[in-house]
């Protein structure tokens, strides 16, 4: 099997050059082997060990020496920090306390529960609707929501 890396790449030369004018399959196999060799050297920037609240900085276990070290964290998508907020932190357990660790079912199965029907209420005065419906996945809003207003005629692409 031929190995496409070179050590004097890095992962920023596959953002700047854009897809080759040549073999495809090669330009895919030389990023691909690029990135088993920085893993294989301990530099793998993916799957990282986080082993704190995932706030603007963490901690992380070090992949060369396995012991945790603290860096910035420019990855995540909490903008105004609300998971670490102590009131939304104390509502799951509350709630896993009265209901279990989850319904267990779609609601249109076995019903949903009363918080979810508060929430909806919640929603539907903050929007100023008659109603407003909760979905527990983006599946399950395409499926619920796209199935009422597309026909056998139409085409849909989901990302």
């Amino acid at each position: 099997m031929t190995k496409y890396y070179h050590l004097d790449r890095t992962l920023a030369d596959f953002a700047i050059q854009r897809r080759p004018s040549g073999d495809l399959f090669s330009w895919v196999g030389e990023f691909s082997d690029t990135l088993q060799h920085f893993s294989d050297n301990g530099y793998n920037m993916y799957q990282r060990v986080v082993r704190s609240p995932n706030t603007n900085r963490v901690v992380v276990e070090d992949p060369i020496s396995g012991r945790e070290r603290e860096m910035i964290m420019m990855g995540n998508n909490s903008y105004l920090g609300l998971h670490v907020h102590p009131r939304v932190i104390e509502a799951p357990k509350a709630a896993i306390d009265r209901y279990g660790a989850g319904a267990a079912s779609p609601p249109h199965f076995s019903g949903y529960y009363d918080i979810h029907r508060k929430l909806e209420n919640k929603l539907a005065f903050l929007k100023g609707t008659e109603s407003a419906i909760l979905y527990p996945s983006g599946y399950s809003t395409n499926l619920g929501l796209l199935s009422c207003f597309l026909g056998g005629a139409d085409t849909v692409v989901i990302d």
